[in-house]
């Protein structure tokens, strides 16, 4: 390779202009000529930064350089590269420069900085430093890049994939799926008791309607008692007058029948009186219907039959029928409220599903904050609670009943209206059927017509005693209906002995039995509507639960940025078609397998710092010289980090020449991470000494040998390579350096890719050959500073 350097330099920096096309070349001049600059400018364009942790060196650097063009030729896959460098785009922290370095051209055409490095690599090998001082640097430049990744990117990506697990665990913990299976048991325990319950509440609902029945057969029997007879026989009574004034009747009505037809001649008029007593005896008929229905209706009202009384007793009922029927609701209001609130609960509660709980629905006139829809759910729901404890008691039964009795007295007034009209009219055809028969009584003879008047008198008298006979049966009647049911005191207490051992009660302690079981029958009814509420909002919890792990099931299963989770858990596939039980224990596995790969995330990130954190101290240990021992481990990977560098310098450390120079030939070399001390074997001597313990001639020859070495063994290697041993005169005398020159020399016959240049200062008052080439060099030391020869052991 031809290297040639055109640089604008200001305030003393200096770089050498050329590196001529030698395989091994040596470059010696005097100091500050920028023989070692030059090889740092190459290494920068060759992707390098030779200036790494030496910010103030390589600010001097950047500021000092203007512009550089440099030109590479006679290289291996390409023909040339050019590089025209602008140091005005350089940042002021020396890191790697990447395309800020300038333009770049190879073989004419427009190149990216980052495609140079497979061409063209620089490799600057000092000799001042000693082999610790080498490692240390080494370890400390791995310390900075895994710093500067964990400090650039690492963090952030920790961050990053901590946040995306979090929320994942987060996202699947929410719908808490180690609770299916107990939340599913408590609803179903309590869907059991309040079962129970209600099964025990109809029973006693039964056995009180049963008691009930018996209380009131005994208060009718009681009322019957003493009473009974008495009625029937005044009943009896009643019917007998009634039948004897029938028969009364019966023979006025013969009596006149036959006056009128015995004495008149007149079959006109004869005919007219006949159809007028007809006529009268339909009225009759009719007028005793109407009043038997008014009387009827009178008795289970309990008012007399006049309507000055019905309006009365109207105005009265209904008023007591308003008032009870206004305090009815509030009495027993909750199963209206109830329902109302639980379809209020349910709207709310799947907006929550759908992430509105925290959305405000009204805002506060009290309160800073609004209420949202989980406010308004919660508070549905304790008033659920709380009303659903007023179960039907007592109080409500009874207020029913008379509300009940109210209404039919009220029906029977509004009848009674009626039934007055009726027999107001009843009435008034009746007296036209009288006058209409006095009428055709008149058109008789004299004698015979006041035969007549006078029966039908009579008979009119007959008729006024039996609707006063009658009105007093009828009510007679209906009060004894009213008083025994209808029923006789022989049945009445028939049906309380058949009422009594069906409910395995004595008689005489029916009324307090009914009372303790009313009160039991309360309580279990509002024990059964709390267990059913219970039930209810465990149900519904369980319920919110199933469709918030759907709704988890789903987004696994099918969300495209979940695809990652799907291969790492196959069994996500399955999720769809699984129970609700399986699908809590995938979800509750993944749930840990998550936490766990939190876990290992945050070790994985701790590992790299704590080895950047070892390396960073192994580094300094190799600088003071010190072994790793007891207080002075700081984490647990000083150890670890120590044995990977005892691997490094053991492979080192292999190469034949070192073995000779620095081992006296011998194997098994080994760095013991411990001490830091270099053991080897000779004849089967073990031998020992500290890494920093060797001479600077042995350092300098024999580690140099084993860089270049190592060199020989790197992956994918450039096609092109400058190799620069730099700063070899003051630690190589002329044996070593003869031996330097014969190793790179024995070694350039199989690298062929390579151009080895070693750098030296200029030693004066050499002897000048008899072909003058002293003189040549001379001459150059003068125009340039340095000159440039090949190579020769």
């Amino acid at each position: 390779m031809h290297i040639r350097i055109e640089a604008e330099c200001r305030r003393g920096l200096r770089i050498i202009e050329e590196i001529p096309n030698l395989p091994l070349c040596k470059i010696e001049g005097y100091n500050g000529i920028g023989k070692t600059n030059a090889i740092k400018l190459l290494g920068l364009c060759s992707g390098e930064q030779p200036f790494a942790g030496q910010d103030s060196s390589w600010r001097t650097f950047r500021e000092q350089l203007v512009r550089a063009r440099i030109t590479v030729t006679g290289l291996n896959e390409a023909s040339e590269i050019e590089w025209l460098v602008e140091p005005h785009r350089w940042p002021a922290k020396a890191e790697p420069l990447g395309e800020l370095l300038g333009a770049v051209r190879v073989s004419g055409v427009s190149a990216r900085s980052r495609d140079i490095p497979a061409i063209f690599k620089v490799y600057h090998v000092l000799a001042a430093k000693t082999p610790d001082r080498i490692l240390a640097g080494r370890i400390q430049d791995a310390r900075d890049r895994l710093n500067n990744w964990d400090s650039a990117s690492g963090q952030i990506r920790q961050s990053q994939l901590d946040d995306r697990l979090g929320d994942l665990k987060k996202f699947i913990d929410a719908c808490a799926p180690e609770q299916v299976a107990a939340e599913s048991a408590a609803a179903s325990e309590a869907r059991t008791r309040a079962d129970n319950l209600a099964s025990q509440a109809q029973k006693l609902k039964r056995r009180v309607a049963l008691l009930d029945q018996a209380v009131d057969t005994s208060e009718r029997l009681a009322q019957v008692q003493g009473r009974g007879s008495e009625m029937q026989e005044k009943l009896g009574e009643l019917n007998e007058k009634l039948a004897g004034l029938d028969r009364e009747k019966e023979a006025l009505n013969k009596q006149i029948s036959a006056a009128s037809a015995r004495e008149h001649q007149d079959k006109q008029a004869e005919r007219e009186f006949d159809n007028a007593q007809k006529h009268l005896a339909r009225c009759d008929k009719v007028l005793r219907e109407t009043t038997s229905t008014l009387e009827k209706l009178a008795a289970i009202a309990d008012v007399a039959p006049r309507r000055d009384a019905v309006d009365a007793l109207s105005n009265t009922v209904g008023a007591t029928l308003a008032e009870l029927t206004e305090l009815q609701p509030r009495i027993h209001s909750a199963p209206l409220v109830v329902d109302v609130l639980n379809d209020l609960a349910s709207r709310l509660q799947q907006a929550e599903l759908d992430d509105l709980g925290a959305e405000i629905l009204f805002e506060s006139v009290d309160e800073r904050l609004g209420w949202t829809v989980t406010d308004w759910k919660d508070r549905c729901l304790q008033r659920m609670a709380a009303l659903r404890e007023r179960a039907p008691s007592s109080d409500a039964e009874e207020l029913a009943h008379k509300i009940e009795q109210i209404r039919n007295r009220l029906d029977a007034l509004s009848q009674m209206s009626d039934a007055l009209d009726q027999v107001d009219q009843a009435r008034i055809k009746h007296a036209g059927a009288q006058e209409r028969l006095g009428a055709a009584a008149g058109a008789l003879p004299e004698q015979t017509a006041r035969t007549v008047e006078d029966l039908i008198k009579i008979r009119d008298s007959l008729d006024q005693q039996g609707l006063e006979v009658q009105s007093e049966h009828i009510r007679l009647t209906q009060v004894y209906a009213l008083l025994g049911g209808g029923l006789s005191e022989e049945k009445l207490a028939a049906e309380l002995d058949r009422l009594c051992s069906e409910a395995d009660v004595d008689a005489a302690r029916v009324r307090g039995r009914r009372d303790r079981e009313r009160l039991e029958r309360d309580d279990i009814q509002r024990k059964e509507a709390q267990a059913a509420h219970q039930a209810e909002l465990l149900q519904q919890q369980a319920d919110k639960r199933s469709t918030y792990i759907a709704r988890v099931v789903h987004e696994l299963v099918t969300k495209e940025d979940l695809s990652w989770l799907r291969r790492a858990v196959p069994a996500i596939e399955s999720l769809p078609e699984a129970s609700l039980d399986s699908q809590a224990r995938i979800l509750g596995e993944i749930s840990i397998r998550l936490d766990e790969s939190r876990d290992l995330l945050e070790r994985t990130f701790a590992t790299v710092r704590g080895v950047g954190s070892s390396l960073g101290a192994l580094a300094t240990d190799l600088d003071l010289d010190r072994s790793l021992s007891g207080d002075h481990q700081r984490n647990p990977y000083d150890l670890v980090t120590r044995r990977w560098l005892a691997a490094e310098v053991r492979q080192w450390f292999a190469d034949d020449l070192v073995r000779q120079a620095l081992f006296d030939g011998g194997d098994d070399i080994r760095l013991d991470a411990n001490s830091m001390n270099v053991f080897w074997t000779v004849s089967g001597e073990t031998r020992q000494r500290s890494l920093s313990a060797f001479s600077s001639g042995q350092q300098a020859f024999a580690f140099t040998q084993a860089q270049v070495a190592q060199l020989d063994r790197e992956e994918s290697p450039a096609a092109n390579r400058l190799i620069a041993l730099d700063e070899f005169g003051a630690f190589l005398d002329s044996r070593r350096m003869s031996g330097l020159a014969q190793y790179l020399t024995d070694r350039q016959r199989d690298s062929d890719r390579d151009q080895v240049v070693v750098i030296l200062p200029h030693i004066p008052h050499q002897p000048t050959n008899a072909d003058g080439e002293n003189a040549a060099h001379i001459d150059d030391l003068e125009r340039r500073g340095y000159f440039a020869e090949a190579l020769r052991p």
